[in-house]
């Protein structure tokens, strides 16, 4: 039955990608619509750039900023994201203007929302992300050149594009391939690190959460997020509990739980099933205030998400674990960037080698000793000192 879905969606893409560029052909022959420009980055004066999915992919879009930055330093970039991820790119300063869309509003709003966009009058627009909304409002800003990827069969509305494959590769880092869609108009850069800003209420909001839980910056803190927006990502609450009460027998870590919300009752689990008592903060932080505790960690431990790139981004030494149920959702796209991580994975999908990338090492995850010595080698890179 998934085999024939899969089947009539591709049959239904590849319709609509015909039929809209044979209809393109035959209005650009008849006058009625331009050609399709060859990119001119002399024309260039003003940039939208689109990315409305999740934290984690939002993090992971920041070395691609830097480089449109880099090729672009006098024109106006305006980057459109959602609401709830605002906070990750508020003062970056790669980015002119900040435009947030919640994607609950209804159809009226989100017209409006595209008549502010074309009253803009970009000269290029930018989706780096293959959702249909990213590629609507690329397409409805109303730019001369638009770069995005080939999906749902609209690729024909693209001046400059790459496949669905390229983008989706599991072999390949998120950074390289949101890279990838920018490439194909020239556009790299050397520098790929991340980069989230501090925002100076969530340092004041955290200072007072310092105090108000006998913290001190000289703590061994380490952040443990035990959700993941798909269940089955996750690892067990039992696990995470034997692995925070070794820090703190071991290390004498202050073990701080985070999560959103609907995560409460998991973190309750966690902590029940612990010998001793770790800060609990789930749903009673903010994004600012969760990204300034995450930038004062010196170690996070979770599964693959959002907030595993906010700490990576601040050089934080992390251990991811991956339990991927999806070759997308493989370590291989979205590992911890950078330096001093350990990825911990169950391998179901192929058992060819995984490169060991800039990441400390990586392990087939096979039981709970195996996360305790990953442990133990990360706290010796970091020179943390074991209670006698």
């Amino acid at each position: 039955m998934i085999f024939l879905f899969s089947s009539l969606k591709r049959i239904i893409y590849y319709t609509i990608e015909i039929t809209g560029s044979v209809v393109c052909t035959f209005l650009r022959w008849v006058g009625l619509i331009s050609q399709v420009p060859q990119f001119d980055k002399s024309m260039v004066k003003s940039i939208l750039v689109v990315r409305l999915d999740r934290i984690g992919d939002l993090v992971l879009s920041t070395p691609t900023f830097k480089a449109i930055r880099e090729h672009f330093p006098k024109a106006k970039i305006v980057l459109l994201v959602s609401l709830y991820t605002k906070d990750i790119v508020e003062g970056n300063p790669y980015i002119d203007e900040l435009i947030t869309i919640d994607k609950k509003i209804g159809v009226v709003k989100k017209l409006r929302l595209i008549r502010e966009i074309r009253d803009k009058k970009f000269d290029l627009s930018i989706a780096l992300s293959y959702c249909f909304l990213s590629i609507m409002a690329t397409f409805l800003s109303g730019a001369r050149f638009r770069v995005g990827i080939d999906n749902y069969g609209l690729g024909f509305i693209f001046t400059s594009k790459i496949s669905y494959l390229q983008k989706d590769s599991d072999n390949k880092h998120e950074v390289e391939s949101t890279l990838d869609v920018v490439r194909t108009i020239g556009i790299d850069t050397k520098n790929k690190a991340l980069y989230v800003p501090i925002d100076k209420k969530g340092e004041l909001l955290m200072g007072e959460f310092f105090n108000n839980n006998s913290l001190s910056i000289a703590d061994f803190i380490v952040a443990i997020h035990p959700g993941a927006r798909v269940k089955n990502r996750r690892w067990e609450p039992d696990g995470f509990a034997e692995v925070a009460d070794y820090l703190i027998n071991k290390y004498n870590a202050r073990i701080i739980l985070i999560g959103g919300a609907e995560e409460i009752d998991l973190c309750q689990k966690v902590k029940n099933f612990m010998s001793n008592n770790p800060i609990i903060t789930t749903g009673s932080l903010s994004l600012v205030q969760l990204i300034s505790l995450l930038e004062k960690s010196r170690l996070f431990i979770g599964n693959s998400t959002g907030p595993l790139h906010i700490a990576a981004a601040f050089g934080v030494p992390t251990i991811a674990i991956f339990n991927w149920v999806a070759p997308i959702d493989s370590p291989l796209k979205w590992f911890p960037w950078g330096n001093l991580h350990i990825v911990l994975y169950k391998n179901k999908y192929f058992s060819a080698n995984i490169p060991r990338s800039e990441a400390l090492y990586w392990k087939e995850f096979l039981s709970t000793n195996d996360f305790l010595n990953a442990i133990d080698a990360i706290t010796n890179k970091l020179n943390i000192e074991k209670i006698k």
